[in-house]
């Protein structure tokens, strides 16, 4: 009899483990197996004349967030080696690709121009199956790139001298792989693709004539050449980047293996999208004014009339007591530039919701002639729903005084960062001298910093 109860509670508690088990399964996604190639994490930002320049954020090798910008950059980026493919997303999904051909190093700030393809048709997408990409050898961070991703308008390519010297092969350095006839010199390399897109709307675009990357003796040293100044390129080229922003920022991700096709988008009904912004509203005004005095920001303050109430015998009631009773709530706060996003991150039918916006206060700050942008706060909260309610898993209130301290953050998107199926944030913060780029990845009730890149 003993031996029988024990041989049921284990046969009842491997039932409870298994249907624990698929319930998990159901919520979260399953892990992808440990990687061993490199996955590039870029920012394609699109301005008002159709320029497209590439921003460098992160670089994931073997178990390690780099610094995009200075990954072996000799001097130029090794995200920004030239023919490297882009894949641009917008929600988790693939809008097109975007590929490197030059790289532009200004104000200490690297970017990288190119080409872009919008994602072709789904229908002859479907026909056209582009064939696997095999590379010499898989221990070595190679960004991969696919023939044809250039464009529409193919860039020529210098042949190589006949008698040229070959550089001596370093086999700890990372190579890029070109596809045959690059004017890389080999016959048989392979090539590195990822991708990257934009709107629709803003499909066609002229590419600046900037900086161009070609081989110097040693092949695995690319150099920078110079092309015409910026004072002799035409209006479309380069815009002013320190007085204009752009239209849109999208995520580019460059990968050897082809990127996931999941949705992060939190499809609901249009009532109950209402009413989680008008939550998210809320509780971005609750933040502005819980750090108001802390910072010495004067927000507007409920008006309290003195009337007198009675009570059902007839006898007054002080107005103390009538505004105890009755207090009114605070009038609400005048946003602007608002940014409300519904994304499905954990596959647990739930949303997770970002919303920012900016205030810019009734009462100046200081002295100077400062702009209304520059005088503004600028609020950024991200929650998860919990049924009816908003549970708060990170907030930031920007303070246009301190840009060091409370930089200013904006959601750029959701993305996979390292292709492991876990899904993280990135923002843009704003600082006094700079821009850095975060990663941010929700962990329980709170969001957990994957990676900073220093202000630059």
């Amino acid at each position: 009899m003993y031996l029988y109860r024990k041989t049921m509670q284990a046969v009842t508690l491997g039932t409870a483990i298994v249907v624990f088990s698929f319930t998990v399964r159901a919520q979260f996604r399953i892990p992808a197996p440990e990687r061993t190639t490199p996955r590039a994490v870029g920012v394609l930002e699109t301005f008002k004349n159709g320029l497209r320049r590439l921003v460098p954020i992160t670089f994931f090798y073997e178990k390690h967030y780099y610094d995009a910008t200075f990954y072996q950059a000799t001097p130029v980026p090794f995200t920004l080696h030239s023919e490297t493919v882009y894949e641009i997303q917008q929600y988790g999904k693939p809008l097109g690709t975007f590929t490197v051909q030059s790289a532009t190093e200004h104000s200490a700030v690297w970017f990288g121009n190119g080409r872009y393809k919008p994602l072709p048709d789904a229908s002859l997408q479907a026909k056209k199956k582009l064939a696997p990409i095999v590379v010499e050898d898989p221990s070595k961070p190679v960004l991969h790139r696919h023939a044809g991703s250039e464009g529409d308008n193919p860039a020529a390519h210098p042949a190589p001298a006949p008698n040229a010297p070959e550089a001596e092969e370093d086999s700890d350095r990372p190579r890029l792989h070109r596809r045959e006839g690059s004017g890389s010199g080999s016959a048989d390399a392979s090539v590195p693709a990822v991708g990257s897109a934009t709107n629709s709307a803003l499909n066609s675009a002229a590419q600046p004539a900037a900086a161009e990357l070609t081989s110097s003796d040693d092949s695995e040293h690319p150099i920078k050449r110079r092309g015409k100044p910026v004072q002799e390129q035409g209006g479309r080229d380069l815009p002013d980047f320190e007085r204009e922003e752009p239209i849109s920022r999208q995520v580019a991700i460059s990968d050897v293996g082809p990127s996931g096709t999941h949705s992060l988008i939190y499809v609901c009904p249009p009532e109950e999208r209402n009413r989680i912004e008008a939550s998210a509203r809320e509780l971005a005004q609750a933040e502005l004014r819980r750090v108001a005095a802390q910072r010495g920001l004067t927000l507007p303050t409920p008006v309290n009339t003195a009337t007198v109430a009675k009570t059902a015998s007839g006898k007054a009631i002080g107005p103390k007591k009538v505004a105890a009773m009755t207090a009114p709530a605070p009038p609400a706060l005048k946003l602007e530039d608002e940014q409300f996003v519904l994304y499905d991150l954990d596959y647990g039918g739930y949303a997770t919701v970002v919303f920012s916006a900016r205030y810019t206060p009734e009462t100046p700050l200081g002295t100077g002639e400062l702009s209304a942008k520059a005088k503004s706060w600028v609020v950024t909260g991200v929650a998860r729903q919990d049924e009816d309610k908003l549970i708060k898993l990170y907030s930031a209130v920007s303070d246009p005084r301190e840009l060091d301290l409370y930089p200013e953050p904006r959601l750029v998107d959701a993305l996979d960062p390292d292709g492991y199926g876990r899904a993280a944030l990135l923002f843009r913060e704003q600082k006094r001298d700079g821009v850095s780029w975060l990663l941010g990845r929700l962990t329980g009730y709170g969001m957990q910093t994957v990676f900073e890149t220093p202000s630059r």
